[in-house]
């Protein structure tokens, strides 16, 4: 979900040495058209080869790093794990554990209310033509498509998939809470 602390536990798998850490590889400009190509003809393993091997500056989130809003990590020169977070795309996961069974997932759950509080108070991402009374439910300015998730309702929706899929792939997924991680 964004604005539920997954660039923040993203860092914390990305300090380990053997983990390429990429972000928002499906969103991306560089994936994102592909990613449909890939689910229809069952060729994930060629995308997240791809996106392992990836220079993409906003994969790595360069200019976050060269900025100092990200720490500097060193890696192990074989380091063969791949981590990404994603945002977007929550409708694919399913799909992903199903075809991959190598695939791990965390789903992170933030308590809602923390969720939207930083929503609003993050400029870039909530608009500032728009007001928490319009917003906090269905968030209409922000969700365009259907794979946008801002406001209660999709909070709300992504909460029982997260439950749901961790219930059908109880080996591959771990629904974990963001406030028992920050405690």
């Amino acid at each position: 979900m964004p604005r539920s602390g997954s660039s923040w536990l993203g860092q914390l798998i990305n300090s380990h040495p053997d983990v390429s850490f990429r972000f928002q590889p499906l969103f991306s400009h560089e994936f994102g058209p592909h990613v449909q190509r890939h689910f229809s003809e069952s060729t994930l393993p060629e995308l997240f080869d791809q996106i392992f091997f990836t220079r993409s500056s906003f994969l790595n989130q360069s200019e976050r790093i060269a900025e100092g809003d990200y720490p500097i990590f060193q890696k192990r020169p074989n380091s063969s794990v791949l981590a990404f977070k994603e945002n977007s795309y929550l409708d694919m996961v399913g799909q992903m554990l199903t075809e991959l069974q190598s695939l791990r997932a965390i789903f992170l759950v933030r308590d809602p209310i923390k969720v939207i509080e930083s929503w609003v108070s993050a400029p870039r991402e909530f608009p500032n033509y728009s007001s928490i009374e319009n917003e906090w439910e269905w968030a209409p300015s922000k969700n365009v498509t259907s794979r946008d998730f801002f406001g209660y309702r999709k909070w709300e929706k992504a909460t029982q998939e997260f439950v749901r899929l961790n219930r059908l792939f109880p080996e591959q997924t771990q629904v974990v809470r963001y406030e028992v991680l920050a405690g």
